[in-house]
């Protein structure tokens, strides 16, 4: 408490280090399905909730055993998760994550590459692995009316997903000129401070019904 707020971007990488990812991961999944199974939020219209997966979970051979055991525990639908590999991770142990994803994409479950254009991921990843979203990288939308340049890479970004068939989400949605420019674009799905901060469970319920009500 007397630390403050603690960026992943902190803790994440010590967690990795020692070996406690898998524990915080494993518990991270759990407490989602548990979310799932005892509150309302799929009757309120929401069709799945990303979780990231680390580097060092994506090396286990045997991720998908756990992650298929606890979901079944909780008798839930794979479909009502997706999870999240960040574009760092596919350069690690690719026969293992191949693997994984396979069997887990066979019992129900779906992917996004996140963080797309940050890192040393080649474009063959798109085709070779069964992504069904790639997230681009707020670095792109924010520097995306900065020059000519940025604002054909950014355009260019959307039309290789959209040309692969796949489901863009744009990160860092902040304003409503960001928000208007996706949507002309067609942009699947925006993700960002302009409709929410990280927010707990109850507020993220309140959210959740209030969109419900504005929908009737």
């Amino acid at each position: 408490k007397e630390g403050g707020y603690l960026s992943p971007a902190r803790f994440i990488p010590v967690a990795e280090e020692n070996g406690q990812i898998l524990e915080l991961g494993e518990r991270v999944f759990d407490k989602v399905c548990r979310f799932l199974k005892e509150s309302d939020a799929v009757s309120l219209s929401l069709r799945y909730v990303e979780i990231n997966l680390s580097v060092v979970q994506c090396e286990k051979i045997d991720l998908a055993d756990r992650l298929i055991s606890i979901i079944r525990r909780y008798d839930l639908s794979p479909g009502l998760i997706n999870l999240e590999i960040t574009e760092s991770a596919m350069v690690y142990s690719i026969n293992t994550m191949r693997s994984v994803m396979e069997e887990l994409t066979k019992d129900g479950f779906s992917f996004a590459l996140d963080d797309f254009g940050t890192g040393r991921a080649n474009l063959s990843y798109l085709q070779n692995f069964p992504f069904r979203i790639i997230k681009v990288d707020k670095s792109f939308l924010w520097a995306e009316g900065e020059s000519e340049d940025d604002h054909v890479i950014f355009e260019n970004m959307l039309s290789l997903i959209r040309g692969l068939r796949r489901e863009a989400v744009a990160e860092g949605v902040e304003t409503k000129e960001q928000r208007d420019m996706l949507i002309s674009h067609g942009v699947e799905y925006l993700q960002g401070f302009y409709y929410s901060k990280p927010v707990p469970e109850q507020d993220f319920m309140k959210y959740l019904e209030e969109f419900e009500m504005a929908k009737q």
